[in-house]
């Protein structure tokens, strides 16, 4: 069951079959090949109304669960389990076959639904990428590098001390995690990333990330546990047509990780973008990504 939000773009939440909510948001002429967009950790559905659409495109975009209007996850949760509640609301909207988009901790999604629903993903497109960081095959060293950025915060959410209670404590509390969240990733832009943030993307960044916390961080340390675990699938599995989009200035994920995405996906094509850090890959190639997306296997 679907219900319908708002009519300037397409805003509503399907109904899954355990009664859980899957918000969405979509825009772009109805009857263009759909292209399914994953945002990434801290984001939301919502990123896409700013990215702006294309004409020859349908955009699809989930609040994953935890995130957004959407409900939280099953107690079982992985990446199949998301994907199969997106197979449901792509069901219910209608849609057959389509390529997947995702950004950051989105790209994970974007391989586990090419693996899981084989016969309907055409292409995917990987932007600024994180990598299957529990693989064995998986340098060490780009691990490392990982934990540098991530691997505290990862900590605190797993653990049992009373710092870890007092920080999920006040991660129940938006108006007390907006900030920390704006600060640290501000210090993972580049200079250039910092400058136009400062005169464009401000409001972007401001209206997806509250979208994202409205109800808790619940979504965002989901992936992140995900994303350190066994994915669950095999990256062999992904048969269709990969674009790896990274910059070789990314400070959240090294563009080593797409290097070794590349080196995996049989079917990839690696877009190495110079002087480009995490946030602007997105900001300006998301257009050239969504042509990409849309060229035929």
């Amino acid at each position: 069951r679907v219900r319908t939000f708002c009519q300037l773009h397409e805003s509503g939440a399907v109904y899954l079959p355990d009664g859980r909510e899957l918000h969405y948001v979509a825009l772009g002429p109805k009857g263009a090949s759909v292209v399914v967009y994953f945002h990434g950790m801290f984001s939301s559905a919502v990123s896409v109304l700013q990215l702006g659409h294309h004409k020859s495109a349908r955009l699809i975009a989930f609040d994953r669960p935890g995130y957004g209007f959407s409900s939280p996850h099953s107690d079982e949760f992985s990446y199949e389990s998301s994907i199969r509640d997106v197979e449901y609301a792509l069901n219910e909207l209608g849609v057959d076959r389509f390529s997947v988009v995702g950004w950051s901790s989105g790209g994970p999604y974007c391989l586990a639904c090419a693996a899981v629903l084989q016969d309907r993903v055409q292409r995917v497109a990987l932007i600024s990428s994180d990598g299957p960081y529990s693989s064995p095959s998986f340098p060490q060293r780009l691990l490392q590098l990982h934990d540098r950025v991530f691997g505290s915060l990862l900590k605190i959410a797993v653990g049992r001390s009373l710092l870890s209670f007092v920080f999920l404590c006040l991660c129940s509390q938006v108006h007390w995690c907006f900030p920390l969240y704006r600060y640290s990733s501000f210090a993972l832009m580049t200079q250039y990333e910092q400058d136009r943030f400062a005169a464009k993307w401000t409001g972007w960044f401001e209206r997806q990330a509250r979208h994202a916390m409205c109800r808790s961080y619940g979504g965002s340390f989901s992936d992140l546990l995900l994303e350190r675990r066994d994915w669950g699938f095999r990256l062999e599995d992904v048969h269709c047509p990969v674009d790896i989009w990274h910059g070789d200035m990314d400070r959240a994920v090294s563009v080593e990780v797409a290097n070794f995405l590349h080196s995996v996906l049989s079917r990839s094509v690696l877009h190495i973008l110079p002087n480009v850090g995490h946030f602007a890959v997105l900001w300006d190639y998301w257009r050239e990504i969504i042509e990409s997306a849309l060229t035929s296997s």
